[in-house]
């Protein structure tokens, strides 16, 4: 059973449940002082496996609201759900961290709130876990000085060292709070092969939104544009600093790729970042000596890094420390 304390207007909002899952459902609709109601009418609480409650409909204030949350969760038993529509960054930040309630629905489209409400239902943990990774990118560490920032990320000889390292410094990007979006750009498919394995939902994965077939879109901090190998007829285009901010070239600090890379940086000029995996000293000096004389930048990574690895952090952050502010 279900106990739905609601708004007028809200009031039909979970009668698909009824149809779905031939869930019992008591409805009160109107206006409610939350704290008065946990504390002082509802004395019979745990023959319900679930309590929601609509924002819209309550009347207390935010501690009220917190207060009551936090009694609720040491009275009773059923599961505690918020329906947000309206709600502050303020009061929602506070529902998480200090009442610890997690099923907290901000959608604000019908059919959206409907299916976090299924998911909230079927799969709690894993959508705590978004919730909990909402809240937390609320309180920014970082902000951005520029929209639309394109970072270009090109390959020396295997198309996949571009693809790692464009997806690692999307994901980098995400998790400090950027909008950042990745685009495939080039020909090797892997992007429909990596989302299939991990599982990517409407081409979005970890707060990264990932575009096929060279689409850019226009609303990001940053747009990470995976160009794949970096082959003669591409170089215009990565050497361009009307199309591209910030260019990277990736490769391994190997002899067989000191010819490839040597050649390449010929043609591209200078104002590169060059990542280049390395597992040994010995590579690391022997490329220093073949780059000399150039005015790019080295940054030199593991061999061990994987897919959504954070191990770059700092090295990301080094490159792109003018276009990213710590807030006092």
């Amino acid at each position: 059973m279900l106990l739905f304390l609601t708004s007028n207007e809200n009031i039909g909002i979970l009668d698909f449940l009824q149809d779905k899952k031939n869930m019992i459902i008591k409805k009160l609709s109107g206006e409610f002082y939350l704290k008065k109601f946990i504390i002082h009418d509802m004395k019979s609480l745990d023959h319900y496996s679930y309590v929601v409650v609509d924002l819209d409909c309550l009347k207390d204030s935010d501690d009220d609201v917190i207060e009551a949350m936090e009694a609720f969760r040491t009275i009773y038993n059923p599961r505690l759900i918020i329906i947000a529509k309206n709600i502050e960054n303020a009061l929602l930040s506070r529902i998480v961290n200090e009442a610890k309630v997690y099923n907290v629905i901000t959608s604000t489209d019908i059919e959206k709130i409907q299916e976090d409400i299924r998911m909230c239902l079927d799969y709690e943990e894993k959508f705590n876990e978004q919730v909990i990774k909402y809240v937390k990118r609320l309180n920014l560490k970082y902000s951005f000085t520029n929209d639309n920032t394109k970072i270009f990320v090109a390959g020396v000889k295997s198309k996949f060292s571009a693809t790692k390292t464009a997806i690692n410094l999307a994901t980098f990007l995400a998790d400090i709070g950027a909008k950042v979006s990745y685009t495939e750009a080039n020909e090797s498919g892997y992007l429909s092969r990596i989302a299939s394995y991990y599982g990517f939902k409407d081409s979005s994965y970890k707060y990264v939104e990932y575009y096929y077939n060279g689409n850019i879109p226009l609303d990001c901090n940053f747009n990470i544009i995976d160009i794949g190998l970096l082959k003669e007829k591409k170089l215009k285009a990565f050497n361009s600093s009307d199309v591209a901010d910030i260019k990277i070239l990736c490769g391994a600090a190997k002899q067989s790729e000191f010819e490839d890379l040597a050649n390449i940086l010929r043609g591209a000029g200078e104002d590169l970042n060059v990542i280049l995996s390395s597992s040994s000293e010995k590579e690391k000096n022997s490329i220093r000596k073949l780059l000399k004389s150039q005015k790019n930048k080295i940054y030199f990574t593991d061999d061990s890094i994987e897919l959504f690895d954070m191990k770059n952090s700092n090295i990301f952050m080094q490159l792109l420390n003018q276009y990213i502010v710590e807030n006092k």
